[in-house]
């Protein structure tokens, strides 16, 4: 009797489990419906807020591709920018589904002026409409998309166009200061200067680091960055030594495999400044770094002393002469060297890290008597007067800056200048701040590229020139890229990248309203990285030589 009182309990419980778990599967069931239907109808409504969108498009007239950086402006005076695929998603209540006037606005491009001398169009921004502008481009080069940065491709993203597979943001950067590039160890190595961050004003002053394929096409989407992040998600310092300051990276080369040196080394020059509110920003130190593959940082090999040619006492208007470092094999004498240059080669060493350590190894191009420095110096001369110029150890270099310098103090004639390079447009002087300067096999010739000084805007033009000889001269300066305004910085040619055998070359810079005449940063855009692309066949880079 009791073993039957247990079967039946056990029965009993049997199934309670069993009515439990059914009821908890269809409980399930139904939250997850309940959820799924939640999220489809989210889905669904930020689809139909996407459709409320008038899709504006800006695009090159010659080249069909969309334009960045494209201001269109209501008379109310609210500003939009195309996206870096030329893109506007456009939504404002009490704007829509009427005829708006937008003044258009972009640097090196043009739209028709009306009879009042207008640049602009009225569109009639139908929900869910569509409009494309073209534009002339009155600048050689073709502006293509912003390099870093969120929202890259924010308005095609609202309008569900094929960029919207592009990250929003990457590793928590907004911005980024002047690029440097190297291929080590079949990765291409990139590396930027002041980093700013999402959650706080104050980012990374210590050098930020990012890797890609060596193989990119810079003609399509922008690369793809695996930045060198720190716990927090955000970039880390790659310089990580303990001094609050800016550091700074220079000169970023490969030294690659020798029958005495077995692996490749990635190497750089830092710069140090204390960021104090007692110290002016003045470089206080500089010296040699290693990649460290283990780390992924750099390693301090020297820090080169105050008296050295790499660190010279200087007068305010000398900038600092080195950026760009290559490797060239020099004929005149058989040997490979370092060359560093800004844009134009001023030092160069021996390519071992020995070598390059210590400051005496180094030569400097220069019309000095060798042991000058800018505070005691002897300009050297042959015996009818004539200066010479040529490369010499423990002696400060002459850049273009250096050399104006002489001769506003009267140490050299006008025919003495080694660097005589006048802007066709002006017929002025054309100084150079920064540049780039490569060999080119479509034209079989040494490009530069290089930022003017001074010029329609102080720092937003950038000018392209030729020379059959590695160390000049420089001729037939042609502008290719303009800012009204605005700065472009620090422009880097990426010269390993180019495209048709060097027909297509690839031209980066920071857009930012540091050192400009604005006051209003451009959203997005403003302390950034922005590409261009020149066609070295555009038959406006053959014009007749002028100097």
């Amino acid at each position: 009797m009791f073993k039957n009182q247990l079967s039946v309990l056990g029965s009993f419980l049997f199934l309670t489990f069993l009515l439990l778990i059914c009821i908890w599967v269809l409980f399930s069931q139904r939250s997850r419906k309940k959820k799924f239907k939640k999220k489809n109808k989210k889905n669904k409504q930020s689809r139909s807020n996407r459709n409320e969108y008038h899709c504006i498009r800006l695009i090159d007239k010659k080249t069909q591709n969309g334009i960045p950086l494209v201001c269109l402006t209501t008379t109310n005076d609210q500003n939009y920018y195309t996206d870096s695929d030329g893109y506007i998603a456009f939504y404002e209540p009490g704007l829509m589904n009427t005829k708006v006037y937008f003044h258009i606005k972009s640097d090196g491009y043009k739209y028709p002026k009306d009879f009042f001398g207008y640049e602009g169009v009225s569109i009639k921004t139908v929900k869910r409409g569509s409009t494309e502008i073209r534009l002339e481009r009155t600048m050689i080069a073709e502006r293509i998309y912003r390099v870093t940065g969120q929202g890259i491709f924010s308005d095609s993203i609202l309008l569900d166009k094929e960029e919207a597979d592009y990250p929003p943001i990457i590793s928590q950067v907004m911005g980024l200061d002047s690029v440097q590039t190297t291929i080590y160890r079949n990765k291409m190595y990139w590396f930027w200067g002041d980093t700013n961050r999402v959650s706080y004003p104050l980012g990374n002053f210590s050098t930020t680091g990012a890797t890609t394929r060596p193989d990119l096409d810079l003609s399509q989407d922008p690369p793809l960055f695996r930045f060198f992040e720190g716990k927090d998600g955000f970039v880390k310092g790659l310089i990580p030594f303990p001094k609050n300051g800016l550091k700074w990276i220079d000169s970023v080369v490969t030294l690659p495999i020798t029958q005495k040196r077995k692996k490749e080394q990635l190497i750089g020059f830092y710069l140090y400044t204390p960021n104090s509110a007692n110290e002016n920003k003045s470089i206080k130190e500089q010296g040699l770094i290693l990649w460290n593959n283990k780390s992924h940082q750099f390693e301090i090999i020297t820090t080169y002393e105050d008296n050295s040619c790499l660190f010279p006492t200087k007068p305010a208007c000398i900038s600092n002469g080195a950026r760009i470092a290559q490797l060239h094999y020099e004929k005149g004498d058989q040997k490979t060297y370092l060359y560093l240059g800004y844009p134009f080669p001023v030092y160069r060493c021996k390519p071992s890290l020995k070598s390059i350590s210590i400051s005496r190894n180094w030569e400097s191009f220069t019309c000095f008597q060798e042991g000058s420095r800018y505070d005691s110096f002897k300009i050297e001369r042959d015996g009818n007067g004539n200066v010479i110029w040529g490369w010499k150890k423990n002696t400060v270099p002459v850049t273009q800056s250096v050399q104006e310098w002489l001769f506003r103090e009267n140490n050299l004639e006008p025919e003495q200048r080694y660097w005589n390079i006048f802007d066709p447009e002006s017929g002025k002087r054309l100084f150079s701040q920064s540049g780039t300067m490569f060999w080119n096999n479509y034209k079989k010739k040494y490009i530069s590229i290089i930022q003017q000084l001074n010029g329609t805007s102080f720092l937003g033009e950038i000018f392209y020139l030729e020379s059959n000889s590695f160390h000049g001269p420089w001729k037939n300066p042609i502008k290719i890229i303009t800012h009204n305004k605005y700065s472009f910085y620090n422009v880097f040619h990426h010269h390993r990248l180019d495209k048709e055998k060097g027909k297509i070359i690839f031209l980066e810079g920071t857009f930012a309203n540091t050192f400009s005449q604005t006051k209003h940063p451009v959203p997005k855009y403003n302390y950034n990285q922005i590409m261009y692309q020149l066609d070295l066949s555009d038959k406006r880079l053959f014009l007749k030589k002028n100097n």
